[in-house]
């Protein structure tokens, strides 16, 4: 049960971020190179998420053993992907607020006369 609500969980997580990052990408808030950056990511995320036995091939190889908390942290591992998500684009905006700004004062202190 544990899995399908994981694998919903992220596949949701999922489609809001890539659908979110195409649409910043059209309204041009967001540069090409980011767009495909996260939609790579989160293929990645859904890859993974759908065929685990990737993961465990990986671990198997490396010499590890599995663990029954692989779901949790997995899911856990899907969150801090969204929330840094979420920061990043909170961030590029704020500094493109702050261009905006600072280019007005700018342009606002050009326009005033010297005072003698």
């Amino acid at each position: 049960m544990i899995l399908i609500i994981s694998k919903i969980f992220a596949l949701a997580l999922a489609i809001m971020v890539v659908s979110r990052s195409i649409t910043d990408f059209r309204s041009k808030k967001e540069s090409l190179q980011m767009t495909m950056f996260w939609i790579a990511i989160w293929l990645a995320v859904i890859s993974i998420t759908f065929f685990p036995a990737v993961i465990t091939k990986t671990i198997d190889a490396l010499g590890g053993d599995r663990t029954g908390l692989g779901t949790i942290f997995g899911m856990a591992i899907v969150f801090i992907l969204f929330i840094s998500y979420r920061v990043y684009v909170k961030s590029h905006r704020i500094e493109k607020q702050v261009n905006k700004i600072a280019r007005t004062i700018a342009l606002q202190d050009l326009k005033k006369p010297l005072k003698k």
